[in-house]
Order: C-alpha cells, then structure tokens, then sequence
C-alpha cells in the first residue's frame, strides 16, 4: 500500500445520499442499490427462429396438419396445438399452448394444410426461449456500488426498470488564492497573471461524475479565508478545492485560516512530489484539499488523490486507479531523488509491450508513473509502474 492509498484509507469518504432518476439519465451512474429484474426474461416462452411450432415430434418424415395461425412478435393471441398439428411461428412469437420445439423453416416443406419435414428435423433443438431463461424475476442485473453501462440500459429497460435508484453526483467547490490573479478579458497587468485553474477543475471534476462549482478568486487575507471556510462548513458542498496560498510566504495563510475556522487537519504536507504545499482535512463534513497553484501539480494530485475520494462518494466500490506495467521508451532524469514522484507518462504498444514516455511540459498525460525514491534517472527500457488516467465515467 503505498502513501495515497494510506491517506484515502484515512480519509475513508463515505457515499453521499441517494437519488432517483429516469432510465434514461442513468447511465454513467452509480446505484445505490441492488437493481433486481421486475419481470422475466422473456416474460413468454417464445420462439428463437423462424418456422413451425409442434406439439410433439417422434417420427422422422412426419406429416403434421398445418392449422391457419401464425404466431409472430406483438401477437398476444394464441392457439392450443394438440398432437399432429403444427403453426407458423416467427422468432420472438409467442409459443402456442401445448407446443414442444419450433422447427425451422429450412427443414418444413408447407402444402395447403399440410407440413413435410425434413429427416434432419429430428435431431435439432428446440428452439424455445422459456420465461426467465435470460433472467430470471427479481434476479440482481446490477449491484449496489456498480456503474451503469450502456448495455445495462436496454436490459433494463427489457426486465421493467424505469426509475433507478443511484448516488447523487457530489458537490464541488473550487477556489483561487492570491490577490494577483486576473480573469480572461481584463488588460495584462506587470506582476499579474491569469486565472486558469478553474477550467481545469470543472473539467475534472465533471469527467469523474461530479458536479463543479467555481467559487471564484479570494484574497489572501487571513480574516477573508476564515470567513470562507466557516460558511464552507455551514453549507451543503461535499469537497471544497483550493489551489495556491499553501507556500512558505507571508501571505500563504490557508493552513492558519483553515485551522482558525475549525477545520480539522489530516495532512499538510505529503512528502512526495507534487504534494509537498498540500493540505488535506475535513471541514465539519465536507472534505477539504488545498492544493499548490501549478497546472502541473493539480493534475497527477487531482487524478492519484481526489478523484479517489469523488468516486467514493458516488458509492463506486473499484475506486483506486488502474496499474499497469510499462517500459521506459527512454532515460527519464528526476529532479530530485529522495522523495517518491508521480510523472506525467504517454503510453504506446509495440512488440507486444506496453512502453511509456515522460510527456513535455505542455503535454496531456494518459497515465502517471510511480517513481519510488532512490534514483535520479530512470533508465531506457527498465520496468515502472504506471496509473492509468481515464475515467471510469469516460464514455
């Protein structure tokens, strides 16, 4: 178990409460609840192929009276066949009373009111779909904790499901620190800078299942931070994220801001990298990360950690990320040594291999790879272990 998996451990963030929805914003949900079939299926012993229903057949080359009915799908109408008697059925038609097998109609000859079959007849199966033969009434389709695919939904659909019961989507808060921040549209100012975080936060968290508040920009004002996270604690969010204020500087106030409001401190720094300006606690119920300010710390941070805790919440009971082994294409040089590291990777497949790159700075990373600590430089072609970045929202 290595330190993220201690730390959600710790953490350990229960399911948020549940909802009710249409079949048809069900999908990519997660359900609260066992989902059990509300009927059989098929909810009617049906035909599988094309041909003649019989009520029996014990003779190679009968003769069978061919009666004027035909059982095809969306006929609720049927018929009682007693022995020797034979009718038209197609595939999905409900199977007459006292029909044993349906034989196909590339071994029937029809004339007038009469049916021939073939000598191969004998030996074929019987064609049959009995009720709940596919699923059976109340049998579990989908389990508590599981996601909903898109392949669920028709057998769904089919087994009489129309409201389905699942997690509601968690409520995120986000926020920027630091009075040098400029929103998009206003003039370049010397010594200030854009705000960018938010877009990559609302993007994170609307992949991994959750709803997105941007709370906007805070100053970096003790008595302003104080003030934001105790109405955090009176409200209804369930994770709040920060990003910045978590330095060394006389103005990095969060972590003595978060404390004055209550908070309660889980971490305040992870000794990895990314993580070392990072602040983990709870305030009253709702799960708080600050984060550092770079794009490039949020990221692997958001991916290894909070998304960890946003798919928890959801009640998805496979939450920790995809592992995989994978060979370095190349030397990967580390900026420092003693401490274990999460790098950006970019995957590929050759020679029957999985091989992975360091991605540059300005890169989009597919996986991140686990670095341990110990060695400045990764060497071409030895083995690293990777996390995989999708979704399991991702369609």
């Amino acid at each position: 178990m290595n330190l993220l998996d201690i730390l959600h451990s710790e953490l350990n963030p229960v399911p948020v409460s549940q909802e009710i929805v249409p079949l048809i914003e069900a999908g990519g949900r997660v359900v609260s609840e066992d989902i059990r079939a509300r009927i059989p299926l098929p909810s009617y012993d049906q035909s599988s192929r094309d041909g003649f229903a019989l009520a029996s057949l014990s003779e190679m080359g009968a003769s069978y009276r061919l009666l004027e009915f035909e059982a095809f799908a969306g006929n609720s109408e049927t018929i009682s066949l007693r022995a020797g008697e034979a009718c038209a059925v197609m595939t999905g038609g409900l199977i007459p009373l006292g029909a044993s097998r349906v034989v196909p109609k590339e071994h029937c000859a029809p004339m007038a009111d009469t049916l021939q079959l073939d000598l191969a007849a004998m030996g074929l199966p019987p064609f049959i779909q009995r009720v709940g033969e596919e699923v059976g009434l109340h049998e579990i389709i989908i389990k508590r904790g599981e996601l909903v695919q898109a392949e669920d939904l028709g057998l769904l659909a089919s087994t009489g499901n129309g409201q389905i019961p699942v997690y509601r989507r968690p409520r995120v808060g986000f926020f920027a620190t630091g009075t040098e921040l400029l929103e998009l549209g206003q003039a370049p100012v010397a010594g200030m800078k854009f705000a960018s975080n938010h877009y990559m936060l609302a993007e994170l968290c609307s992949l991994y299942g959750s709803e997105g508040h941007n709370m906007g920009r805070v100053s970096d004002r003790g008595e302003v931070l104080t003030k934001l996270f105790s109405e955090i604690v009176e409200g209804d969010l369930d994770l709040v994220i920060s990003t910045g204020g978590m330095g060394p500087g006389r103005y990095d106030l969060l972590e003595e801001s978060f404390v004055a409001a209550g908070g309660r401190l889980v971490v305040n720094s992870l000794p990895m990298l990314p993580g070392r300006s990072t602040l983990v606690g709870w305030l009253g119920t709702t799960l708080f990360y600050g984060l550092p300010g770079t794009p490039r710390a949020i990221r692997p941070l958001f991916t290894e950690l909070i998304s960890r805790s946003l798919l928890a919440m959801q009640g998805l009971l496979e939450n920790a990320p995809v592992q995989i082994e994978a060979r370095l294409i190349r030397d990967c040089r580390l900026r420092r040594a003693d401490v274990p590291s999460l790098q950006g990777g970019k995957l590929s497949y050759q020679d029957g291999r999985v091989w992975v790159e360091r991605v540059a700075r300005t890169g989009s990373p597919d996986c991140f790879m686990l670095v341990p600590a110990g060695s400045d430089c990764l060497e071409a072609n030895s083995s690293v272990r990777v996390h995989l970045t999708r979704s399991p929202f991702s369609r």
